[in-house]
């Protein structure tokens, strides 16, 4: 009984420092990740190879702070792949609202919207006409329309599709990721085999 309680306490010793290293590491990677050129942010694949790479430095961390192969170490990696995962696509969302908010205040556009608006003598058809383009930007802009953005290049225009998409590729990094922490750190035997 006391062998047990010594041996949880020092996979937790080793699991909190590791928590917090791989955290600090997770955000680095996302935000490295954000700034990638979009040449090398093939869809669908740079989740894998980020997840896979985010897992691999997990992995190492694990085996310097000495923690030992288990379902927990396995489930906070796959938690926090997916978290760089999703904070990967949130930063890069609002990289590019920014861009697309920039662009639309200095567009034409936007201009006679703000004139419209101070002024009081505007025919109704016309501030309506305005009013919706101002609607169809936010819409174009919103993370949903982020998300179909991305995949318009393979056809998708479905509503839902873009989001599915994406939580698949998040799905998909994330057990990419966690598949490389178990092949980093399996226990290895005397023989060279893995257990």
């Amino acid at each position: 009984m006391l062998n047990e309680e010594s041996q949880h306490t020092a996979r937790t010793g080793s699991l909190v420092p590791w928590l917090a290293m791989s955290a600090v590491a997770v955000i680095g990677l996302a935000l490295l990740g954000v700034h990638l050129p979009a040449r090398v942010k093939w869809l669908g694949a740079f989740a894998i190879i980020h997840g896979a790479v985010t897992g691999w430095v997990l992995g190492q961390l694990a085996i310097q702070t000495n923690c030992r192969p288990s379902k927990w170490l396995f489930g906070a990696s796959f938690l926090l792949v997916m978290v760089g995962q999703v904070g990967l696509t949130v930063q890069s969302y609002r990289i590019w609202m920014d861009v697309q908010r920039k662009d639309f205040e200095e567009s034409p556009t936007a201009r006679i919207a703000r004139e419209m608006e101070s002024a009081d003598d505007v025919p109704d058809d016309m501030r309506r006409s305005f009013e919706g383009a101002l609607i169809e930007h936010q819409q174009r802009t919103s993370f949903s329309g982020y998300l179909r953005r991305r995949v318009s290049p393979l056809g998708i225009v479905a509503e839902t599709w873009p989001t599915l998409f994406w939580a698949a590729e998040v799905l998909l990094g994330s057990l990419a990721g966690a598949g490389a922490v178990f092949f980093r750190v399996r226990p290895v035997q005397p023989n060279g085999l893995t257990a």
